[in-house]
């Protein structure tokens, strides 16, 4: 018998419906897919799920209509439902302001901010929630810094789970973050090209081997990556602590995260096949 969470998602658009589904299911959700409320509905009688991931404007039945529904009977009463539309408003959010099973995420929605929104909520395997008002200035600090160095744009992939074993890199830097709603791991990881124009560019000196100048250049840039960071934690009035960075420089080597539960990973790449990856872990 299946211990996987179970997650329904409602989405009339077929793309969208089929990559959220991807990507849940590879992080190791089981997912059933309806596309529209009154499918929804049906499912829903049928059995319970953990969790309910919806959009707002849907033929038949809306999603607010339904969850409309859901409040006023006993179907799925322990779900926790998110809420993923372009239509996210005031008038939405007071509506449902009292219903603290239910959350919000604004359309178009990063697939990783999804993933990371769905184990905060339902967890895996134990471990903390992650808490994206954490993860997302860092990343958004470390594109400002480290995008400059290449030509082409970074454009982030598709989250994923981390499997055993999967290489990170040549060289990484990985710091811990203590928060009041997160603790955790993030590492930073390049292969070598990369990191010598990131590197070059960041210090305005050449790096162009994986030696002490290489390791200590690292440093600095997590260090650039974390001031960017802290304009927005002190924008939300967080406190978030980091510890120094420990280092890694060996060739093709996987970065091992002290946490119960498997990393999230998210590549930023061009065409070019340059860029870096983040690892995230909570504790």
């Amino acid at each position: 018998m299946s211990t996987a969470k179970k997650v329904l998602i409602v989405e009339d658009e077929p793309d969208l419906l089929n990559t959220y589904s991807e990507v849940l299911t590879q992080a190791g959700y089981q997912i059933v897919k309806s596309k529209d409320g009154v499918e929804a509905m049906f499912r829903m009688r049928s059995g319970d799920f953990d969790l309910v991931i919806t959009d707002i404007k849907m033929p038949r039945l809306s999603g607010d209509k339904m969850i409309e529904t859901l409040l006023a009977s006993n179907i799925n009463s322990n779900s926790q439902i998110i809420i993923s539309s372009g239509y996210v408003d005031q008038a939405l959010t007071e509506k449902f302001k009292n219903e603290k099973r239910i959350h919000f995420l604004a359309k178009p929605v990063d697939t990783a901010n999804l993933l990371i929104k769905v184990r905060s909520l339902l967890g895996q395997g134990g471990g903390s929630s992650v808490d994206v008002r954490v993860i997302n200035p860092v990343i958004e600090g470390a594109l400002q810094i480290v995008s400059p160095a290449f030509e082409d744009h970074l454009r982030s992939g598709k989250p994923h789970i981390k499997q055993d074993n999967e290489v990170s890199g040549d060289i990484s830097a990985i710091v811990g973050l203590v928060s009041n709603s997160f603790r955790g791991n993030i590492a930073l990881s390049f292969l070598e090209s990369s990191y010598f124009k990131v590197a070059s560019k960041n210090l305005g000196v050449e790096i162009k081997e994986l030696n002490e100048d290489a390791r200590d250049a690292i440093g600095e840039i997590i260090r650039l990556i974390f001031e960017k960071a802290k304009e927005q934690f002190e924008k939300d009035s967080l406190s978030v602590n980091m510890t120094n960075p420990s280092i890694i420089s060996d060739k093709r080597h996987s970065v091992s995260h002290q946490s119960r539960t498997p990393p999230i990973v998210i590549l930023f790449e061009n065409g070019k096949m340059e860029g870096f990856r983040i690892e995230i872990s909570s504790t």
